[in-house]
């Protein structure tokens, strides 16, 4: 049997929101966190899910992605968690803010994001060290973010070529929008 996980999600409340007058991403969150494993504050959702269905948790590159289909026991519903480590950068905006601004212009074809934020945004635990060298990389911070939607299919598995078209088109629509509203 797999183990059951416990997962947080510290929401940021600028997630609901493009926030176009501060693009420098100066947002903090004021609150403590007596102990960062098992505090929950009421920016903390609790979910619980097991084995990843998408894990690149050992890959050299990338953000160390992992995607659960978790529960959350208030509303009895489950929902996709994507567990990654966003880059550290005002110039980058967190995942959770670039879908807030899509669904702010009405972008079709993309999935709702219910929360999203740093993992416990008071503690060091959930933040690289490698920016402080002197050749740096860039830092990273623990992110989460959890979808209404899930899908746990592989594009490969389609039925027919018209099933893959659909699939095709409708994120090409999304995509255009996108740029259309200069969203990326």
């Amino acid at each position: 049997m797999a183990p059951i996980f416990k997962f947080h999600i510290w929401d940021d409340p600028n997630n609901s929101k493009w926030d176009d007058d501060n693009e420098d991403g100066d947002e903090e969150d004021e609150e403590d966190e007596e102990d960062e494993e098992t505090q929950e504050s009421p920016l903390s959702k609790v979910y619980y899910g097991s084995t990843p269905f998408f894990n690149a948790i050992h890959s050299i590159t990338g953000r160390a992605t992992r995607v659960f289909k978790v529960w959350e026991p208030e509303s009895d519903t489950f929902v996709l968690l994507k567990d990654s480590w966003r880059v550290n950068s005002t110039s980058i905006k967190p995942e959770g803010k670039v879908y807030a601004r899509l669904h702010a212009k009405s972008v079709r074809n993309i999935p709702t994001c219910l929360e999203a934020g740093d993992v416990n945004p008071t503690s060091s635990f959930h933040r690289t060290l490698t920016q402080l060298h002197d050749d740096s990389l860039r830092s990273h911070i623990h992110y989460r973010l959890t979808l209404k939607e899930i899908c746990v299919g592989n594009i490969t598995d389609f039925n027919d070529t018209k099933e893959l078209i659909k699939i095709l088109r409708d994120a090409l629509i999304g995509v255009c929008f996108s740029l259309f509203y200069h969203i990326f």
